[in-house]
């Protein structure tokens, strides 16, 4: 008995028919994922596109979190940049831990889309993408671009305790190569000045000499004393109210670095897609290669000699909370945003830009017992476009005047105009001897006639 076997061509149209359908289906699938993708991630040249900033995070870290954080606006049409300094210790009440801490506690966790996002709440803008860079691989990008040229205003001499590793810097200009960037960017941190280190060095062996001579009063053991008292010059000194190394090298360091790569794509040009996909590869990022590229391609249009870089620091307050010193934004964030929107606008627009490339760099000493009259008055400041580079309190707490008293500052016109914002009468225009070893260029010293607008007549 044999089985019949029946052709039913239909039933091949069928199957073919199927078979062409899923293709089908799969094709339009594949080609609408791709323009999705082409549109989802190539935010620069969309940004670009509709005349807008493009904001973006750059992270220099470590194996222990960031070393250096800035959020970066920059506007292809008016070839502005922008760089807003957030500090290592910068945190504030975050509502993911239910506790006050630090931001980069979300990066040390592995969590960086977290820690991206707290700066963008802190700051009420969104980033497009992030670029982060390990500190090995930067000094390896730093060689690549053949050396960072920083001006240091002032002298640096530092060490660091426990690694013994000391960190010079002559005031002037000097050509960094990469390790020398990566030893400047660990000056500012868990390091003091190397004179405060031999004073504590001496008095360590004054105590030992006690001890062993047996003289009344010293007890205790030398070295554990010597080591409480680095530990606390260290956090006194590493304090954003006191360190200038660390707005310094946030800053300048960052804006010399983002120029140096322009001015290496400018003057390679005919290798620069081989030094873009170098410098894509050092950099962990969520913007794809395409993007990068346009990236680059845009900030290859700015005149690196005449480069118009807007500076604003992070205002804030430190606080020890549990231990740990964090350092809040004054006034719940309120002024840095402020600052943000007016920079956001100024960007946009091809008028003058009131904040110099280096303006008039400021401390602000609260010469009264109003607590916060310092940080109060240098958002002022700030707002008004001045560098600050230190905000204390003065020698003492009576001052009846306020005087604003020129430190090094070649120009006259800048000390007035430190003293008119807030109407001081009291100016000393002649610079102070020694005062050019000095970073900040105008003192102001608050007194009891400062009502924390103007000054009274």
């Amino acid at each position: 008995m044999s089985n019949n076997i029946i052709y039913d061509p239909n039933q091949n149209k069928k199957v073919f028919s199927r078979i062409y359908g899923v293709l089908f289906f799969v094709l339009i699938i594949a080609l609408i994922t791709v323009i999705f993708t082409l549109i989802r991630t190539d935010v620069v040249t969309n940004s670009v596109l509709k005349k807008e900033n493009v904001p973006f995070l750059l992270i220099i870290s470590d194996e222990n979190g960031p070393l250096l954080t800035e959020a970066v606006l920059f506007n292809a049409k008016t070839k502005r940049l922008a760089l807003i300094d957030v500090p290592y210790e910068a945190g504030d009440l975050l509502s993911d831990l239910k506790r006050s801490d630090r931001y980069s506690v979300f990066y040390q966790q592995g969590d960086g889309e977290a820690y991206k996002r707290s700066i963008e709440n802190l700051l009420r803008f969104k980033f497009l993408f992030t670029l982060d860079i390990n500190i090995e691989d930067l000094v390896k990008l730093v060689d690549l671009l053949e050396g960072i040229s920083l001006y240091f205003f002032a002298p640096i001499d530092r060490i660091n305790p426990s690694t013994q590793k000391r960190y010079i810097y002559h005031a002037g200009e000097q050509l960094l190569d990469g390790d020398r960037s990566r030893d400047f960017l660990y000056a500012g941190t868990k390091t003091i000045a190397y004179p405060e280190y031999l004073e504590l060095k001496r008095k360590e062996r004054e105590r030992a000499s006690g001890l062993q001579a047996g003289l009344p009063g010293l007890i205790g053991s030398p070295g554990q004393a010597e080591t409480d008292e680095l530990a606390e010059r260290i956090e006194e000194d590493n304090s954003f109210e006191k360190s200038n190394i660390l707005r310094q090298k946030n800053l300048r360091f960052v804006r010399e670095l983002l120029l140096r790569i322009v001015s290496t794509l400018q003057e390679y040009s005919s290798e620069s897609e081989e030094y873009i996909n170098l410098i894509y590869n050092y950099f962990r990022t969520d913007l794809n290669r395409r993007s990068l590229s346009k990236l680059l391609l845009y900030l290859g249009e700015i005149d690196v000699p005449s480069a118009e870089v807007i500076f604003q620091d992070y205002l804030g307050k430190v606080r020890m909370v549990q231990g740990k010193k964090i350092n809040f934004p004054i006034y719940n964030g309120e002024v840095i945003r402020s600052q943000v929107v007016r920079i956001s606008t100024q960007l946009q627009t091809r008028g003058e830009i009131v904040t110099e490339e280096y303006p008039v760099r400021i401390e602000v000493l609260n010469g009264t017992n109003i607590a916060g009259l310092a940080s109060r008055t240098a958002a002022i400041y700030s707002r008004a476009g001045f560098d600050i580079i230190r905000v204390d309190n003065a020698d003492r707490s009576d001052y009846e005047k306020t005087v604003v008293v020129n430190l090094h500052s070649n120009s006259l016109n800048d000390v007035r105009r430190v003293a008119d914002l807030i109407g001081a009468a009291n100016v000393v225009l002649t610079p102070l001897p020694g005062g050019e070893q000095a970073e900040a260029e105008v003192r102001v010293v608050l007194g009891r006639d400062f009502d924390g607008n103007r000054v009274e007549k």
